[in-house]
């Protein structure tokens, strides 16, 4: 699998997904969430404030990969995707 689309953009990850779908090629999505409460607990103990939710602690990462063989013509649907928004 190769990766297609990495980023911040739920609206993009949504739209990669459904272009992929529509043109029926397989895909496998993935979300990583920078959830860090090691940071917050200490932050909240130490000082007596926390900043969850601020300072782009709850940011998610989107990922969508591909097989190699549907990369180029997927990665060419993107493009066109773009284009679009």
């Amino acid at each position: 699998m190769k990766v297609l689309y990495k980023g911040e953009s739920l609206e993009m990850f949504l739209s990669t997904k459904n272009v992929l779908k529509e043109n029926k090629i397989e895909y496998k999505d993935r979300i990583k969430r920078n959830d860090n409460w090691i940071n917050f607990l200490t932050q909240l103990f130490v000082t007596g404030t926390g900043s969850y939710g601020m300072n782009n602690e709850h940011k998610q990462y989107y990922f969508v990969s591909v097989n190699e063989k549907d990369f180029d013509r997927a990665q060419q649907l993107i493009r066109e995707l773009k284009s679009k928004l």
